[in-house]
């Protein structure tokens, strides 16, 4: 069962979404899935940095929603980076901290970082 599939079990409002294919960027199935609950907040997990700019996938869905008037909080969080394996813990990590509004507008979260 995965970290979210048991976060929902709580009644938390945790979703997934993932990517099996990234080119051509997915655009128009991406917006109505991240406005369509008009989330407050949207964690975006990557595996790779773009030094000062967050994870390459964090740009890539921010500037889906770019157009849009309303749009969800965005944040990055690097994981996995190096091998590093990510973890359950990890990805509660992260939705607690957004769940206790933990975090920093614009904050890149390197989870892997001692």
């Amino acid at each position: 069962m995965s970290t979210t599939v048991r976060y929902t079990a709580k009644k938390y409002k945790v979703g997934t979404l993932n990517l099996p294919v990234i080119r051509p960027f997915p655009y128009k199935e991406i917006v109505p899935c991240l406005l369509g609950g008009m989330d407050k907040v949207v964690a975006v997990l990557d595996q790779n940095v773009m030094p000062g700019r967050g994870g390459i996938m964090f740009q890539e869905i921010k500037e889906c929603l770019y157009h849009y008037d309303t749009r969800p909080e965005m944040l990055s969080f690097i994981v996995g980076l190096g091998g590093v394996p990510q973890t359950e813990e990890k990805i509660k990590a992260i939705i607690d901290k957004v769940k206790n509004n933990f975090y920093f507008a614009d904050e890149i979260d390197f989870t892997d970082a001692d």
